[in-house]
């Protein structure tokens, strides 16, 4: 239970590992009856055809691909990190559960911050650079973090600032998705979504394998490396401008 982060561990060192979770339970089914209460369905006539058609309209598209594939990337470094960010306080700072998820709520405040002046920025200077740039920073923060720690008051100013560039990436990344194939941006958020789910599995193991081994100096240089890749994918394939396609003729 010690790789829970966030305000579940503070919750559970206050109480227990069983009211943390049954808490997470609870907001979860709120959360479902709300959806099912208030949320109404609109009406649909597409077929299986069409369907099928929005799939091949995604995958035919090289800049839309691109763009799922460094979503994947960008997601994938970020778990990789914010899953062991609490045992990173622990293990760095010798800290304990709860002082260290106190430390790592920087996390929350950040990304709010960031996704709001990175939405702003992207529509001023194009979402594309803004995501590009978001990536590689975010990178180096990791990578410094990780592998030169600062004291304990400047590293949790270094992790408030990676959230809030982390911030921007999402609010950015989210609308140059939408921008890849505007007829069919439910199919693409879906796959996007699915990725970002694989990044989560896979950024867990893989840094369960870091930390146990080799360190969280290892997790700082796999984030970068993985994020200079999605950045340059970023860079060379993924158009900002959408094309008009007809999907009827995908």
């Amino acid at each position: 239970m010690a790789r829970r982060t966030g305000g579940g561990m503070t919750v559970a060192e206050a109480t227990s590992w069983r009211v943390s979770v049954g808490l997470v339970g609870v907001i979860a089914l709120v959360a479902g009856v709300g959806l099912a209460v208030f949320l109404r369905p609109s009406a649909s006539n597409i077929n299986e055809q069409r369907i099928w058609a929005m799939y091949r309209l995604i995958l035919r598209n090289p800049s839309a691909v691109a763009a799922i594939v460094s979503s994947l990337l960008g997601s994938l470094y970020w778990f990789t990190w914010v899953t062991y960010l609490v045992v990173f306080f622990q293990q760095t700072y010798g800290l304990s559960e709860g002082t260290a998820s106190t430390y790592s709520l920087t996390l929350g405040l950040g990304v709010l911050i960031g996704s709001q002046i990175g939405g702003r920025i992207g529509d001023r200077i194009g979402h594309r650079l803004v995501v590009a740039g978001t990536i590689v920073v975010s990178g180096a923060i990791l990578l410094a973090l990780t592998n030169a720690p600062p004291p304990l008051l400047v590293a949790a100013g270094m992790n408030l600032a990676l959230c809030a560039v982390i911030g921007a990436r999402f609010a950015t990344n989210t609308s140059l998705l939408t921008e890849q194939v505007p007829e069919a941006r439910g199919t693409l958020f879906a796959f996007s979504s699915a990725t970002a789910s694989l990044s989560t599995v896979a950024g867990a193991a893989i840094g369960g394998i870091f930390v146990d081994t080799i360190g969280f100096a290892a997790i700082g240089v796999f984030c970068m490396v993985t994020a200079l890749l999605s950045s340059a994918i970023v860079l060379a394939f993924v158009r900002e401008d959408p094309l008009e396609v007809d999907i009827g003729a995908a």
